[in-house]
């Protein structure tokens, strides 16, 4: 292989002297001129080539620079919040304690489109919309939670009769819907899209996200659940048959060589947690002087497309104080 540079006049080469080689050996010599051509043109293009990537690493650069002075205006959910006036913290952790909250205006229509989007999306894919309680009979639910949650997560009612637990997710009583049924597998797959408030104790999270709405007591959240076949797959969460085995949901009709009864297999998955949903939209699509409704939910807003802003920031020290309960005292006597 010939060294390039012996075809480059400018860096001491002498084509002339290729020519004549290739003439001693009877070769086409009019390869040394389009050798010549080729390499002036590559050439040319490597130094454009090469102008492009400075002027790349330039833009890059400046980029780099506008991206941080965004971000540096960029507000958290928490500040967002407050300058939407969409929810109260200050007044909700009087009223509920700690990570109570009242949303109001804007807010609430924001959480029902997230909620009727949800249903809608489920919907046009054969989920039955189902409504479900918001306790269960502990018994119940001991047969579809796992004993962990009783301690982090229940919150346990009492009353007259026997004692019931608040539900963390709506899966956990469309489990329990089923109960002692046979369900055969020509009405298989079985698709809900359960709606319900949750509610958490969120024992396990001390000091984790405590401002906002982001991790809160309650909140409402749409669930894809499904019953299906034991041979059935899913990408999200899969129970196999460890719930309906307690729940004593069986699969079909027990053949004569079966060892042991068959049970259908729960799958599930939260399709949005309405509240968290919308801490990302409102930091997401944050725009100069508001929020930006995303378009998949303005036909559940009423035919609002923007929100704008309505009340100064307050600074990061008094946004985190409206968060926290208020343990002052009532004055005067209650009406």
């Amino acid at each position: 292989m010939l060294d390039i540079n012996l075809f480059r006049k400018e860096k001491g080469g002498d084509p002339e002297l290729v020519r004549q080689s290739q003439r001693s050996r009877f070769a086409p010599v009019e390869l040394v001129d389009e050798v010549i051509v080729l390499d002036e043109a590559w050439r040319q293009r490597q130094f454009e080539l090469d102008k492009i990537r400075q002027e790349l690493n330039k833009t890059s650069k400046e980029i780099g620079k506008l991206k941080a002075r965004l971000e540096e205006k960029l507000k958290n959910h928490v500040d967002l919040c407050i300058m939407l006036d969409i929810v109260s913290l200050d007044k909700g952790a009087d009223v509920a304690g700690g990570r109570g909250f009242f949303l109001k205006g804007d807010g609430v229509l924001l959480n029902q489109a997230l909620i009727n989007f949800g249903l809608s999306f489920l919907g046009k894919r054969e989920f039955t919309p189902m409504q479900t309680p918001f306790f269960m009979r502990k018994e119940i639910m001991a047969k579809c939670a796992q004993l962990a949650q009783f301690d982090e997560e229940l919150y346990k009612v009492t009353g007259d009769g026997e004692d019931k637990y608040l539900i963390a997710t709506s899966e956990q009583p469309l489990c329990a819907y089923h109960l002692g049924d046979r369900i055969y597998p020509a009405d298989l797959p079985i698709r809900y899209a359960g709606f319900s408030t949750c509610f958490r104790k969120e024992a396990g999270s001390h000091g984790r996200d405590t401002a906002g709405i982001f991790r809160v007591h309650q909140f409402e959240k749409i669930e894809q659940f499904c019953a299906t076949g034991p041979n059935d797959s899913v990408s999200c969460s899969n129970c196999t048959d460890y719930q309906a085995r307690r729940l004593g949901i069986g699969y079909g009709q027990k053949k004569n060589d079966e060892q042991s009864k068959q049970f259908v297999h729960m799958l599930n998955s939260t399709l949005t947690a309405t509240e968290r949903t919308l801490c990302c939209i409102l930091e997401n699509y944050q725009r100069e002087g508001g929020v930006e409704v995303p378009e998949v939910l303005r036909p559940f807003m009423l035919g609002i497309d923007f929100l704008p802003f309505k009340r100064p920031l307050v600074d990061s020290k008094q946004a985190a104080a409206d968060s926290k309960p208020n343990k002052s005292k009532p004055k005067g006597n209650a009406g």
